[in-house]
């Protein structure tokens, strides 16, 4: 798992779902502001559940569940079209504002954020 704050950064809507006997694959699509703080093999909540990322496409991204995970939560009665809540992972969500921060802050902003400060956010972590 991953730290949770019950936030709901975003809403998604299942497109696809595909029940294989040691697994079940969801394909959720969502706003791409939402997808921006989504990493692939990162950490992201549905409706409460805390899971990892399988594959980020350019419009949602593929959550691979495992058995138990399917009978112990609500992905056993989700169904094609269902919206659910999503919660990016605070870290990349707290990383992506910051350097949105920057970019928009920049002198230069054809050149995105300028290293200096980058690396002065590094050195503060």
């Amino acid at each position: 798992g991953h730290i949770v704050q019950g936030h709901i950064d975003g809403v998604g809507v299942i497109e696809s779902i595909s029940h294989q006997q040691t697994q079940s694959t969801f394909f959720i699509t969502t706003a791409q502001s939402t997808l921006a703080c989504i990493l692939p093999k990162g950490s992201v909540c549905i409706d409460g559940v805390s899971l990892t990322i399988g594959e980020k496409q350019k419009n949602g991204f593929y959550l691979t569940i495992i058995p138990h995970t399917l009978k112990n939560t609500l992905f056993c009665e989700y169904k094609v079209s269902r919206k659910v809540n999503i919660e990016t992972d605070m870290f990349v969500r707290n990383a992506y504002g910051v350097l949105r921060t920057l970019l928009k802050d920049s002198p230069d902003k054809t050149n995105g954020a300028l290293w200096e400060q980058v690396h002065c956010l590094e050195m503060q972590y």
